[in-house]
């Protein structure tokens, strides 16, 4: 579902019934034809061409960093986990119900990101606030994340 942002006047329904004024968006990243915003929690990538807005995904708690990758191919947003859509509709989510399969279930279970760096177009490198959650990368391409360096949890 696409919804129409025009002038700063407009009140555009956007998802769920929930109107959002285009004031109350937050730019987390631009790229020549994009900008990933958020309005609290809800997360939207806004077309700059047309002004389409297609809702990418919901955090809990406001995210606080995002990023698009450079072929403008996947939108990525990290707060409390990790979420990455793409345009064809793809919403892929990291790090949000508890800890992977492969680490101890004795680290905490949120996991709040720090830092969201692009290594490619299919790579994404994520940094947590808590250091016991260490850095890792997703490859977007297979929907896998994997753990950096030689320190577990």
């Amino acid at each position: 579902m696409t919804a129409e942002l025009g002038t700063s006047d407009t009140i555009c329904e956007i998802v769920r019934g929930e109107f959002v004024s285009p004031l109350e968006l937050r730019v987390l990243a631009e790229s020549p034809n994009y900008r990933l915003c958020h309005s609290y929690e809800a997360v939207f990538v806004v077309d700059k061409r047309d002004g389409s807005v297609h809702p990418a995904g919901d955090h809990y708690g406001d995210p606080a960093v995002g990023i698009i990758t450079p072929d403008e191919r996947w939108f990525c947003t990290g707060g409390e986990g990790v979420l990455c859509f793409s345009l064809d509709g793809t919403l892929l989510s990291f790090f949000r119900d508890g800890p992977p399969p492969d680490v101890s279930p004795a680290v905490s279970t949120a996991w709040f990101v720090r830092e969201l760096v692009c290594e490619g177009s299919d790579n994404l490198v994520v940094s947590f606030d808590a250091e016991e959650h260490g850095t890792w990368t997703i490859d977007l391409a297979t929907a896998t994340p994997t753990r950096r360096g030689s320190s577990a949890a």
